[in-house]
């Protein structure tokens, strides 16, 4: 039963294939893959996501010259690849007896299914928490919290998010430890990831990028659509749309125009605030550990990459997805976290669908200018819907014009006053139980 329940989820996932997803997968081909083409992978490399994302989407443009039809199949199914690992990381992580949560709640969930393998979001970078929890179960040790640091840094260099989500917190929770006399595992920790980061920065030099171009990756994030809301699902969407209405400011969320001093300052107070309360979180999680292992390091990266995009601005519809993966085996320990977390998936599967019904049937209509890298291969494509139009088209259309009737505005927004109130009640059962 459960073999067949687990080659069903397969199935709809690969049924993900026949759509192409939201826009970002345009970026992720027709920009980013075919400047790695063109350019290489060191000189291709230029803002958002990490290096090895950039990679990745090299390897699916080169393949997506094969198949102009289905350009976006070679990256969705290396995404569905790594949301297979992530079900069977997680598998490893629960214990004896709950090992079917990872079942029920991940490789079954109808958002889950619907946020990679139809969408097409890029969160491979979950993986990395799950393996460096993993590696951290094999034993206490120095080396582990190397490998630990190297595996989580691994992350950053897919999504910048992975930083801010699983190595920087965990980073502080290792330091509070030290604080309180506990160990001093972030030694390591912080070993493993700067050994990483050099050696990836040393490859780039030898590139002929310079020995910056990893952090200032990471700083162009700040510049990717720096609004205090870009269509999120969390407090700052009905706040936005109150500003919005005061100001009579109409359209989406990200079109808010704010002064500098004030936009500056909200962004810092948000920010500032998620990492005050990682610190709280870890200062009470670091007394009731004698030692630092999984358990703990999933509580403080689980309640990191809930935090952060709840109460933090600048975030995406997407964002909610790491710390909502990483809180299946929280739950198996904490069941009463079960209600919140339900009500917050069932409210970004709304949300998801209302905004994308279940992805499009081909590229926007774009300008061929707007990706001059992917110029020919955009060429390619339309010449491909062109001549050979096919039922699939109004599959696509019939779906997603019943999608497309789902109410949005102001539902979205109410539902996004509703995801932070459960994100802070599941906070606080976290923190309750790290007091225990």
């Amino acid at each position: 039963m459960l073999k067949t329940l687990f080659w069903g989820a397969l199935l709809l996932r690969l049924g993900g294939l026949a759509f192409n997803g939201q826009g970002d997968m345009d970026e992720f081909i027709f920009s980013w893959g075919t400047r790695v083409q063109h350019l290489g992978l060191v000189k291709g490399f230029f803002h958002n996501y990490g290096i090895f994302s950039y990679a990745f989407c090299g390897w699916a443009a080169d393949l997506a010259e094969l198949m102009p039809r289905f350009w976006w199949a070679p990256l969705k199914l290396m995404e569905i690849g790594f949301e297979t690992v992530i079900y069977f990381a997680l598998t490893a992580l629960l214990p004896d007896g709950k090992k079917r949560l990872a079942l029920y709640l991940y490789w079954l969930n109808p958002w889950f299914i619907v946020h990679g393998a139809f969408h097409g979001f890029w969160e491979v970078h979950t993986l990395s928490a799950l393996a460096a929890l993993l590696v951290v179960r094999r034993g206490p040790g120095p080396w582990t919290w190397f490998l630990a640091g190297m595996v989580l840094m691994a992350g950053a260099m897919f999504k910048p998010q992975a930083l801010f989500y699983f190595v920087l917190p965990a980073g502080i929770y290792l330091v509070v430890r030290a604080l309180r006399g506990r160990g001093n595992e972030w030694v390591w920790f912080a070993a493993g990831a700067s050994a990483l980061t050099a050696a990836v920065a040393a490859l780039l030099a030898a590139g002929g990028a310079p020995w910056t171009a990893i952090p200032r990756n990471y700083l162009t994030v700040v510049r990717v659509m720096p609004h205090l809301c870009n269509e999120c699902i969390n407090v700052w969407r009905p706040v936005t749309r109150l500003i919005m209405a005061w100001q009579g400011q109409p359209g989406a969320t990200y079109l808010l125009k704010l002064p500098l001093a004030m936009d500056a300052a909200l962004h810092s107070m948000s920010f500032a605030a998620a990492l005050g309360l990682i610190a709280f979180f870890s200062a009470a999680l670091s007394r009731r550990f004698e030692k630092a292992g999984t358990r703990d390091l999933c509580f403080v990266m689980a309640f990191a990459a809930v935090a952060i995009p709840q109460i933090a601005t600048k975030a995406h519809i997407n964002h909610g997805y790491a710390g909502l993966v990483l809180l299946v085996p929280v739950i198996a320990a904490v069941p009463r976290l079960l209600g919140p977390w339900c009500a917050m998936v069932a409210i970004h599967l709304y949300a998801h669908l209302a905004d994308f019904q279940l992805g499009r049937a081909r590229a926007h209509d774009t300008p061929l200018d707007f990706f001059p890298w992917g110029r020919d291969l955009l060429v390619r494509v339309n010449e491909a819907f062109t001549q050979a139009p096919d039922a699939l088209l109004g599959v696509h259309a019939a779906v997603n014009g019943f999608l497309g009737r789902l109410p949005r505005e102001p539902l979205v927004t109410y539902l996004s006053a509703a995801q932070f109130l459960c994100a802070v009640y599941l906070l606080k059962v976290l923190y309750d139980d790290s007091r225990a």
